[in-house]
């Protein structure tokens, strides 16, 4: 007799949709079996009645890939490429990655978030769901779905990069509602910010657009690139030092550059998720004075990406600059030497970063890949 938990008995998988998370395709198949409660479905996946169901950093992966004979990828490809590991992974060791991969593997994940630095950075550490009407409306056009986007749910992302609409966030999960349920965007769903804040957050489109960019060009599980965090320090200092914000003998010149960063993250600080950026002088020097010094213990990537958003505007910027203060002799991968390509920024001359590739561009197909449909 058939287990009701057995998945290789059941119709045909779904397949990814281009740049989907787990939470999502999981939803999808959820909603697909016609399902009442899921706690059926997170048995079937993951082996458990509520594991698996985190929308974020999921546990019991290696369950989910042997339950599913390894159609949807390794442990490894899952994590890398449809979690919130993609985010995390480019400012941790591959050390620490992989300890982060093991633990997704694993029962549990109820120490990763503090390992990540998620948990000690004043930042949501639950993740707030988030996606684009227009996309949830083409989406259904062409999928015949509304799922969630991985890049929309990076930290720092708040305009979709397709068509620099706001995104909404979700009034589930992240909020302990439907904790362990899976679910899908819906128009019902999502946030009414008051007002006040709504037109603040209208106000600023510009600066969430630009950092949201920066983002999704620093972040990429289909490119990815892996930052030496420990040095950072190094980059934002030659950067400071050309601004003229540090002394002869090397110190900051710590009231113009907190004023100047105070100002600029003053225009971020309208989306509640950014609200533990400074809001004062002190708090300023004090978030300054950590991340320009060598660090002693994780920050969260949010921090660096935002400091680096004021000092560079671009990802192309940052790469060059990043490149020539640790290797002087460095050529940028477009061909441009480090110093013209610094040089052309400030000077207004280069043009507007190019953005990568939607995350999971490619739309793999079920017969292509996976054996089923849609």
């Amino acid at each position: 007799m058939q287990s009701t938990d057995d998945l290789l008995g059941s119709p045909a998988f779904l397949s990814w949709l281009p740049g989907e998370t787990l939470f999502s395709l999981v939803s999808r198949h959820h909603y697909f079996s016609g399902h009442v409660l899921s706690a059926r479905t997170c048995r079937q996946f993951f082996g458990h009645e509520r594991a698996g169901s985190q929308h974020d950093l999921p546990s019991r992966l290696a369950q989910f890939v042997a339950r599913t004979a390894g159609c949807f990828g390794s442990v490894e490809q899952v994590s890398k490429q449809h979690t919130l590991l993609a985010y995390y992974a480019t400012f941790v060791s591959p050390d620490e990655t992989e300890n982060a991969i093991a633990a997704m593997a694993s029962n549990s994940v109820v120490h990763l978030k503090f390992r990540l630095g998620i948990l000690t950075s004043r930042f949501r550490a639950n993740h707030p769901l988030k996606a684009c009407e227009v996309c949830m409306e083409e989406d259904r056009a062409r999928f015949g779905w509304a799922y969630w986007h991985l890049d929309h749910q990076f930290p720092g992302v708040w305009t979709c990069h397709k068509h620099d609409r706001l995104l909404r966030e979700s009034t589930l999960k992240a909020t302990g509602v439907e904790r362990f349920q899976w679910n899908l965007p819906a128009q019902d769903s999502f946030f009414n910010w008051r007002a006040e804040t709504n037109r603040a957050v209208q106000s600023e489109l510009g600066a969430l657009t630009s950092l949201s960019r920066l983002v999704l060009d620093l972040v990429s599980p289909i490119d990815p690139r892996k930052l030496e965090t420990g040095r950072l320090h190094e980059v934002y200092r030659a950067e400071l030092s050309r601004r003229g914000w540090l002394t002869e003998g090397g110190n900051l010149r710590m009231p113009a550059l907190a004023a100047s960063y105070l100002d600029h993250v003053r225009c971020l600080r309208v989306v509640p998720e950014l609200d533990a950026l400074p809001s004062t002088p002190d708090d300023a020097v004090t978030q300054l004075g950590r991340l320009l010094r060598p660090p002693r213990s994780g920050t969260h990537p949010l921090r660096h990406l935002v400091l680096i958003n004021w000092l560079f505007g671009s990802a192309d910027v940052f790469w060059a600059a990043y490149d020539q203060a640790l290797d002087p002799s460095a050529i940028a991968a477009s061909g441009i030497p480090n110093r013209r390509l610094v040089d052309q920024w400030r000077q207004g001359r280069t043009t507007p970063t190019a953005r990568r590739s939607p995350v999971g561009a490619e739309d793999v197909t079920a017969k292509g890949r996976h054996g089923g449909g849609h």
